[in-house]
C-alpha cells in the first residue's frame, strides 16, 4: 500500500516521531512555515545531512536546522542560477567571435553540418511563444545564432565542441560545462542544491588544476586540502568549481561579474548567520559542515581573485600552437603588433582613456565570406577580444584565467 497523504499538524507529528526537535522553531510557527512557505518533502529532503540512531531518530536535529538550510539552499541556488545563465550568455559570445574569426567558414553550413552529425531526430529547436516567429522566419536554413537562441545548452555544449573540432581548436573551458549545466538544470527545476549525496565523481579534466590557480592567488590563505578532496567526491562541489572555473574565464561584462559578487556576498552573509549550528560535532552534521566550509572557501577565493585594472589589454590575438610531426609545439607570430592608424575606426581615442583598457593593436577587418555575417561590410571591424596580461612581477597569471581565446589547433590524424 502506498504512502497516504497527511496534513501539515501530522507532517510535524511525524518529525517528532524521529525526534526532531521544536526549541528555537516553536510547533506552531513551524506548522505556519509548511502551510505558506514551503511543503514538507521540500524540507524534509534536508535531513539527509544529519545523523540517526540506530532506530532511525535523529540524535540531534532541531526544526529551526532544516528551516534555516532551506533558506541557505534559495540564495545558494540564486547564485548559481545567475552565474550559470552568465556563463551561457558569454559561452555564445564566444562562439560568435570565433564564427566571426574564421570567415572562411559558412554559419548556415556550419549548422548544417552540425545537424548532420547528431544520431538523434529529436527536434532541437524548441518552438514557444518566444521563438516560434523566428523558427518560422529562419529555420528552413537556421544559422548558428538560432540554435543558440532556441536550443538547450547540452546542444549548445555539444555543437561549440563540433565547431572547435572543425577548425581544429581545443578550448580547455568546454571541460567545465557539463559541470555548469548540471547546476544550471537544477536551479531551472528549482531542486534544493544541499542535498545531493556524496559519492565517487567523475572528475572534470584539469578542475583540480584550476582549483590550485584559486589558491594560488596571493591574496588567499585560505585552505583549500579539503576543497579539492572534496572535488572529486561531493557533484555540489565539483559542479560550483566548474562554474566559478568557467565564469571567471568567459564573462567578459563588469556589469555582470559586481552583480555575481553582490548575490554571492549576501549568500556568505546569510550562511554564516548560524554558521555553529553546522559546524558542532553534537549536531552530527560533519558531512554538511565540510560541504559549507569548501562553499565559503571556493566563494572567498573568486572574490578575492586578481583582478587588477593591468592585466587587461584591448585586441590581443590569441597565440596559436601548432604541433609538428614530431610533436613539439611550435608558435606561430603574434598578431596585434601594429599601432592603430586610425583610432575612430574603433572608437580607440575614447578607449586610450578608459581605465581599464588599452588599445594596443589594429583589428583585421571582417570580409563578406561568411554568409551568417553577410551584412558586415570590409570596412567592419572586429570585437574586441580581451586578454590579460602580466601587471606585478609579484603575481603569477593563471594559465586559464580570463582568456578568452585559451584554445590551440590540434593535429588531426
Amino acid at each position: 500500500m502506498g504512502r497516504r497523504q497527511i496534513n501539515v499538524p501530522q507532517q510535524l507529528k511525524v518529525l517528532k516521531s524521529h525526534q526532531v526537535v521544536f526549541n528555537v522553531t516553536s510547533e506552531s510557527k513551524a506548522e505556519e512555515y509548511l502551510t505558506w512557505n514551503t511543503y514538507f518533502f521540500k524540507l524534509k529532503a534536508f535531513d539527509n545531512k544529519f545523523g540517526k540512531d540506530p532506530k532511525g531518530n535523529y540524535t540531534h536535529l532541531e526544526f529551526s536546522y532544516l528551516q534555516d538550510l532551506a533558506t541557505i539552499d534559495y540564495h545558494l541556488r540564486r547564485v548559481v542560477s545567475q552565474m550559470t545563465s552568465d556563463i551561457e550568455h558569454a559561452l555564445k559570445v564566444r562562439f560568435n567571435q570565433l564564427l566571426m574569426r574564421h570567415t572562411s567558414e559558412d554559419g548556415i553550413e556550419v549548422v548544417s553540418k552540425f545537424l548532420g552529425s547528431r544520431d538523434k531526430d529529436d527536434e532541437i529547436m524548441k518552438r514557444s511563444a518566444y521563438t516560434k516567429a523566428m523558427i518560422d522566419k529562419f529555420g528552413a536554413e537556421p544559422p548558428a545564432w538560432l540554435l543558440w537562441e532556441t536550443c538547450s545548452m547540452y546542444v549548445t555544449n555539444d555543437f561549440y565542441r563540433f565547431f572547435l573540432r572543425r577548425i581544429g581548436y581545443e578550448d580547455p573551458v568546454y571541460s567545465l560545462l557539463d559541470g555548469v549545466r548540471f547546476l544550471r538544470n537544477a536551479t531551472a527545476h528549482n531542486n534544493c542544491l544541499l542535498t545531493a549525496p556524496a559519492y565517487s565523481v567523475k572528475p572534470t579534466d584539469k578542475l583540480s588544476e584550476y582549483v590550485e590557480e584559486l589558491r594560488a592567488n596571493p591574496t588567499n590563505d585560505m585552505d583549500f586540502a579539503p576543497v579539492l578532496e572534496l572535488v572529486g567526491t561531493d557533484p555540489l562541489i565539483h559542479d560550483l568549481a566548474c562554474v566559478l572555473c568557467a565564469h571567471i574565464n568567459l564573462v567578459r561584462s563588469g556589469g555582470m561579474v559586481d552583480s555575481a559578487m553582490q548575490e554571492i556576498g549576501i549568500f556568505l552573509h546569510r550562511m554564516k548567520r548560524h554558521w555553529d549550528w553546522y559546524q558542532s560535532e553534537k549536531n552530527d552534521c560533519g558531512e554538511l559542515g565540510a560541504q559549507l566550509r569548501a562553499m565559503e572557501t571556493l566563494f572567498r577565493a573568486f572574490q578575492r581573485f586578481d583582478r587588477s585594472d593591468e592585466r587587461y589589454v584591448l585586441n590581443r590575438q590569441p597565440g596559436r600552437h601548432k604541433k609538428n610531426t614530431v610533436g613539439n609545439v611550435v608558435d606561430d607570430p603574434p598578431f596585434g603588433e601594429r599601432r592603430f592608424e586610425n583610432k575612430d575606426a574603433l572608437g580607440a581615442d575614447r578607449l586610450q582613456g578608459h581605465p581599464r583598457i588599452r588599445a594596443r593593436a589594429q583589428p583585421r577587418p571582417v570580409t563578406r565570406s561568411n554568409s551568417c555575417h553577410a551584412r558586415h561590410s570590409s570596412t567592419h571591424v572586429r570585437p574586441c577580444a580581451i586578454a590579460p596580461v602580466v601587471g606585478s612581477k609579484k603575481y603569477q597569471e593563471p594559465s586559464w584565467y580570463c582568456r578568452p581565446w585559451t584554445m590551440m589547433p590540434v593535429v588531426r590524424s
